[in-house]
């Protein structure tokens, strides 16, 4: 029998620090691994022999019950706004995400929140109704990224039941050929808003003129968000 199990980076409640639910508080259940090697990656997704939910330990690979079930006992669903399953890329370990977020959703009441790459959409329609809210990147660092954007706007736009957002990660000294191609995949595909959010909170205000411009005259709302933990110095 196939294993449910997974490796789990680590486990913890804080802020959610970016995007559309900047300032909410969550449960954050960060899984290790990730395929993709973003040169701006600034996060630890390694896993050790054991990971802590409050004071419970479990070892690794957890079991998705195992997880939700300490979840559910350390942190009282009352207070937070939602869970949310994060990486690395979550959607490398699908089966595990499936079942340990039915669970959590059902047990508690909350909501649940996915944040993804965006470079496994095959698998979003997976989860279409299972994640309230889909956060999902728009990567630019390699022209391949970019040549799967029409696959990732073709799945989103095809989501019956998740509310979702598209997350723009936006290098220092972008280039401006691609911000003209997410735009015009945009339009394409009519999707009328995004978030920006610049890498490493690095912005000047030239670039930012440039990509209002570029999104506005498209009919596309476009905000410029910073990682807001990385400015509260919390995780």
């Amino acid at each position: 029998m196939a294993s449910n199990k997974a490796y789990i980076s680590e486990i913890f409640s804080s802020v959610q620090g970016e995007g559309r639910y900047i300032g909410c508080r969550q449960v954050f259940i960060r899984l290790s691994g990730c395929v993709f090697d973003c040169p701006y990656c600034d996060t630890d997704f390694s896993a050790e022999e054991t990971v802590s939910v409050g004071e419970i330990t479990l070892s690794n690979p957890a079991a998705p019950d195992s997880v939700a079930e300490a979840v559910l006992h350390e942190y009282d669903p009352r207070f937070i706004h939602s869970y949310s399953f994060t990486g690395g890329e979550p959607l490398l370990a699908a089966d595990f995400l499936e079942e340990c977020a039915n669970i959590l959703k059902y047990r508690s009441g909350r909501k649940t929140f996915l944040e993804t790459s965006g470079l496994i959409a095959e698998q979003l329609p997976r989860f279409d109704g299972l994640f309230d809210i889909m956060s999902i990147d728009i990567k630019t660092h390699s022209d391949k990224v970019l040549e799967n954007i029409p696959v990732l706007f073709r799945t989103v736009t095809g989501l019956k039941m998740s509310e979702y957002y598209l997350k723009l990660l936006l290098p220092e000294n972008f280039r401006r050929e691609l911000l003209d191609i997410v735009v015009g995949q945009m339009v394409s595909f009519g999707i009328k808003d995004i978030i920006v959010q610049p890498v490493d909170n690095k912005i000047n205000g030239y670039d930012v003129d440039c990509l209002f411009r570029a999104f506005y005259e498209n009919g596309i709302a476009a905000r410029v968000i910073p990682q807001a933990h990385k400015l509260l110095g919390i995780r």
